[in-house]
C-alpha cells in the first residue's frame, strides 16, 4: 500500500509526559503541554544548553539525509520519527531526488496524527507505520512500498539511548541485515559526561522513559559491520560529510551521531 496509515491510534495521554513532545519542546516546537515542558523546564536547570544540543540534532539529520541523497539513495525508513518540524525526510531528500520515497515509524499517538494528517493522506510515496521501532517483522511488513532489494537509508534518531546497548547494537543489526549493499545507518543518541549528566538521566528516566548512556565506543558498536563516513564518530555540531576526525568526540556537547554505509 502506498502512502497512508497502517494499525489503529489509541488515544494519547496528556497527563504524562511523553518522548515526543519533550523533544517537540526542546526544538520550539507547539505540540506539547504543560507537563512537557515541566521537565525541560527542569532539565534546563541541570543542563541549560539542553535545548541548543537537541536543536543541532535536527540540523544533523538534515545533513545527513541530504549527504545520503546526494549518493543517489532515495528511500528512507525513519524509524521513531516524533512529531514532524519541516523539513522532514521526504522533503530533505525530494530536494535532491524528487522521487524519493519516505516510511515514518513511530507507536505515539500523537505523532501519528501529525503524520497522517500531513503526509500520510496526501502522498502516495509516504508512509506511515504505527508500530514499536524493536517490531522490526512489523515494520518491514508495512513497507512493501519500498523495494528492499535497492539500497535504502534507516534513520535511528535519538533512539539508541532509549534501549540497553545490547538491544541497541541487536536492533540496528536487524535492520542493516535486510537491507542492500550500499545502504545507510543514519544514528543519533544522547551521551554527556558534563557534571549534571547523572541527574539528567535520572530525571528524564522518572518523568518520561528510563534512558541509558552509552560512550563513544559502546554507540560506534551500533553501526555493527558498516563503513563509517567520515569523520565517523562525531557530536552533532561537528558532523559534516568528509570533514576530518576529531581524537575525541567532546561528550559534553551531549549528542552523538554518525552515518554508516553498508559495504
Amino acid at each position: 500500500m502506498a502512502g497512508g496509515y497502517h494499525q489503529n491510534m489509541a488515544e494519547f495521554d496528556p497527563r504524562k509526559p511523553s518522548v515526543a513532545r519533550v523533544y517537540d519542546a526542546l526544538i520550539g516546537g507547539k505540540d506539547n503541554f504543560f507537563l512537557d515542558r515541566e521537565v525541560i523546564r527542569k532539565l534546563d536547570d541541570l543542563s541549560p544548553d539542553l535545548a541548543k544540543f537537541v536543536g543541532e540534532n535536527k540540523e544533523f539529520l538534515e545533513r545527513a539525509v541530504t549527504h545520503v541523497s546526494r549518493q543517489g539513495v532515495d528511500q528512507f525508513i525513519d524509524l521513531g520519527a516524533g512529531i514532524p518540524r519541516p523539513p522532514v525526510t521526504h522533503e530533505l531528500a525530494r530536494a535532491i531526488l524528487p522521487s524519493a520515497r519516505a516510511v515514518y515509524v513511530d507507536n505515539d499517538p500523537q505523532v501519528l496524527a501529525h503524520l497522517t494528517a500531513w503526509y500520510g493522506n496526501n502522498d502516495d510515496h509516504v508512509t506511515v507505520v504505527n508500530a514499536d521501532v524493536a517490531d522490526r517483522d512489523l515494520v518491514l511488513s508495512s513497507v512493501r512500498d519500498l523495494d528492499l532489494g535497492r539500497p535504502c537509508a534507516v534513520i535511528f534518531g535519538m533512539m539508541p539511548h532509549f534501549y540497553p546497548a545490547e538491544e541497541a547494537r541487536a536492533l540496528t543489526a536487524a535492520y542493516l541485515d535486510v537491507l542492500a549493499p550500499g545502504s545507510y545507518l543514519i544514528v543519533s543518541s544522547v551521551y554527556s559526561s558534563h557534571e549534571h549528566a547523572a541527574e539528567c538521566w535520572a530525571l528524564y528516566s522518572e518523568h518520561v522513559r528510563r534512558v541509558y548512556r552509552h560512550p563513544p565506543e559502546v554507540f560506534a558498536s551500533f553501526f555493527c559491520d558498516t563503513e563509517l563516513v567520515p569523520p565517523g564518530i562525531s557530536d552533532v555540531h561537528c558532523w559534516r560529510p568528509g570533514w576530518p576526525a576529531k581524537d575525541e568526540p567532546d561528550t559534553r556537547r551531549a549528542v552523538l551521531c554518525g552515518v554508516g554505509r553498508r559495504p
